[in-house]
């Protein structure tokens, strides 16, 4: 059986416990399911920015895995997601 594609888009990089960072990506990264695309989306936190780029480096996870959207500045949850789905989501996914 075919695998239907699966957009995962986590919004919010600003976790405060590094460990709850690296559980979250672990969930996405290093699950089974093998047909998915994830956009991280940056709310504008240096902390998370950090530690993303060093899970990324460490893990050595392939760029075609993620897409990183950086912003310099705090937005909302709902915006980024918004932004993330429209713009690398494809129709097909869930």
């Amino acid at each position: 059986a075919k695998e239907v594609p699966m957009c995962v888009v986590i919004d919010r990089l600003t976790f405060h416990i590094p460990f709850q960072f690296e559980y979250t990506l672990n969930s996405v990264f290093n699950q089974n399911y093998s047909n998915f695309f994830v956009v991280l989306a940056n709310d504008g936190s240096k902390l998370g920015d950090a530690l993303l780029r060093k899970y990324l480096h460490f893990y050595d996870i392939p760029k075609e895995r993620y897409v990183y959207l950086e912003n310099k500045e705090k937005v909302d949850a709902m915006n980024i997601t918004l932004q993330a789905v429209e713009s690398y989501c494809s129709k097909d996914s869930f």
